[in-house]
């Protein structure tokens, strides 16, 4: 009975407006917490960084679970044998993920695997520098150090050098996604993590 109920629940427009139009309203909300911690940045860059990863988290944790819980979907992992502790392992070190984009939504997947590594506010991906003027989320990307690319190769070659750099220190253990021709680049300045 109870899940009859759900069902109809989530089949309402009206309800998934409201969901989306509150994960927006969250959002800039978040923004306004990241913009009070901005004075910290100049003052321990290191402290800057913890905090907002933890305010993120309580902003990009919806996604998750809107695709576990509301959509029912599922997210398998699989990892070679020989790897000892793997869910131990990807908590004690940055680490690159490279996606190809086969669809819209493969990152919203990725969102899941990561926030499962209990990684999900350390997150970082290679961005369109536009996704910066998008209230709420696309501030987040500048709060959080996101390497925002113009698909000008004479910007962005040195856009991706200097991301490399800056992130080196990052405090918290982060998830970085990138496709493949950017970890040829980070690889060949001698900068990533």
């Amino acid at each position: 009975m109870l899940g009859e109920i759900l069902q109809w629940i989530k089949r309402r427009k009206v309800v998934v407006l409201v969901l989306v139009f509150s994960f927006i309203v969250s959002g800039l909300i978040i923004n306004v917490l990241e913009f009070a911690t901005l004075p910290l940045y100049f003052i321990n860059k290191k402290w800057f960084r913890i905090i907002n990863t933890k305010i993120v988290y309580l902003h990009w944790c919806v996604i998750p679970w809107a695709l576990e819980s509301w959509a029912n979907s599922t997210v398998d992992a699989y990892v070679d044998e020989s790897v000892p502790d793997p869910q131990n392992m990807i908590n004690k070190e940055h680490a690159i993920i490279t996606m190809n984009h086969p669809g819209d939504l493969d990152w919203m997947f990725g969102w899941v695997v990561i926030n499962k590594c209990g990684r999900l506010g350390g997150t970082k991906a290679i961005m369109k520098d536009v996704a910066k003027y998008l209230p709420g989320i696309g501030w987040t990307f500048l709060f959080m150090e996101y390497p925002l690319l113009k698909r000008d190769w004479t910007h962005d070659q040195s856009c991706l050098v200097k991301a490399c750099e800056n992130l080196k220190d990052y405090p918290v253990n982060m998830l970085v996604r990138m496709c493949a021709f950017v970890l040829d680049v980070c690889a060949s300045s001698s900068l990533c993590f």
